[in-house]
């Protein structure tokens, strides 16, 4: 499909114009863009609809313009689905509309969300963790003089992506979080244990996902040690929505330093699938034999296949 390329105008980006398009928030500018390219509405419509305003449409064509998105682009996605114009426009091809996938994203966020809330109790619990065992992967590390400084000057993203994305990420974390938590209280209600000790252990089952510099999510209970002295463990959440169980994912120092100190009792719990009726999970142990003796990213690399995401400058040689 050939797509009109976008058209940005100086105009666009005024003070005036800009301190507008700022009051209307990332839902607000998400609709506007999915209503004109998807509906055809015109601008006053997406203005009094959308916005709940009546300025004869020209908040919400400012809000297009402020895209790039003119009258040659409306209704250019008439009779498509909003899941294939996104895999349309993650083609490299398309790059200019980047930011426009990443607001149709949104869109389709919520209409999950919103579908879900939908469901019915039964249908909710029907959603389940399909506990897998973990496989041992690996990747092709690519040499560092083949960093592409090109591609990641073209790899550049607006606040509002970032914001965006950060939104995106938060939801599907506290979702995977949430099966977790539900998944573990379940095991402990069917155990083979007196009902005193399931009542106080589910009592003792903590979500602290809430509450940042801990290094984990959940709290629960190996399910192996119920029936003996149940044995505490701290489990770090990591949710995606891709189907692949080698997916890579991002582990914090605070996150990684917490596991040495508490060692087999540590777990990183993987969410594979989470937008599916039946997500994919299991749990890995990196650091059950972590050496206090050895600095960290040795033993990171012992267990896990890592890349430096972040560097800290502490000084300079110059």
């Amino acid at each position: 499909m050939n797509l009109p390329s976008l058209e940005f105008n100086k105009k666009s980006f005024t003070p005036q114009r800009l301190k507008e398009f700022n009051s209307f928030n990332e839902k607000e500018k998400a609709e506007v863009v999915y209503s004109y390219l998807f509906k055809g509405l015109s601008h006053r419509k997406l203005e009094e609809e959308i916005l709940d305003k009546h300025n004869h449409g020209y908040a919400a064509m400012n809000i297009l313009h402020h895209y790039g998105i003119i009258s040659k682009h409306k209704y250019i996605f008439r009779e498509k689905s909003l899941q294939a114009v996104i895999k349309l426009l993650e083609t490299d091809k398309l790059k200019e509309y980047t930011t426009i996938k990443n607001l149709l994203e949104s869109i389709q966020n919520n209409q999950l969300n919103n579908n879900y809330l939908k469901n019915t109790a039964r249908e909710e619990s029907d959603k389940s963790l399909y506990v897998i065992s973990p496989q041992p992967t690996s990747v092709v590390k690519e040499d560092s003089e083949n960093y592409d400084s090109e591609e990641y000057i073209n790899n550049l993203i607006t606040e509002e992506d970032l914001e965006l994305r950060h939104q995106y990420r938060k939801r599907i974390g506290k979702a995977g979080e949430k099966l977790v938590l539900e998944y573990y209280i379940e095991k402990i209600k069917v155990a083979d244990i007196e009902s005193s000790k399931k009542d106080f252990l589910i009592s003792n089952i903590l979500d602290v996902s809430q509450i940042h510099g801990y290094g984990y999510d959940i709290v629960a209970y190996d399910l192996d040690t119920l029936s003996r002295s149940p044995q505490e463990i701290y489990i770090e959440v990591k949710t995606t929505k891709s189907k692949e169980l080698n997916e890579p994912f991002y582990l914090s120092k605070n996150e990684a330093l917490c596991g040495m100190r508490l060692g087999s009792r540590y777990r990183i719990g993987r969410v594979i699938d989470i937008n599916s009726s039946r997500p994919k999970y299991f749990e890995i142990s990196p650091f059950k034999n972590s050496n206090t003796e050895l600095d960290l990213i040795t033993n990171l690399e012992m267990t896990l296949e890592i890349e430096a995401s972040d560097f800290i400058v502490r000084g300079w040689k110059i």
